[in-house]
């Protein structure tokens, strides 16, 4: 009996900055599970190419580029990629460095978004 081969991926994230805005842009292979980042903030998303399954706290979709989203604090997913998906997150900030970023959006766990 074959069993399933998991190996973790290392995805790489692409920085832009503008004044007052950052974006993270995520390429992730068809036939990878990625989970999120727990969010603190609202933010877009916008799936620009590809095919994932999602699953959130308001359940499981199947999401088609070209799609946008408004990302609620508290947010956490799971996806399953079933085409290779460009993914980006839209973020307004007047942090300059990605780690400033970072520590202003992402939470380390559910209880420091829930106390922040």
């Amino acid at each position: 009996m074959n069993e399933p081969v998991f190996k973790k991926l290392d995805l790489e994230a692409f920085h832009h900055f503008a004044k007052g805005v950052y974006i993270r842009e995520l390429f992730m292979p068809a036939g990878s599970i990625v989970t999120s980042k727990i969010h603190k903030t609202e933010h877009f998303a916008l799936v620009l190419s590809g095919v994932v399954t999602v699953v959130q706290e308001d359940g499981e979709r199947l999401i088609e580029a070209p799609y946008m989203q408004i990302t609620k604090p508290g947010t956490k997913r799971a996806l399953y990629v079933h085409e290779d998906t460009v993914w980006i997150t839209i973020h307004p900030t007047s942090a300059t460095t990605v780690e400033e970023v970072e520590e202003e959006i992402i939470a380390k766990d559910f209880s420091e978004f829930e106390e922040s």
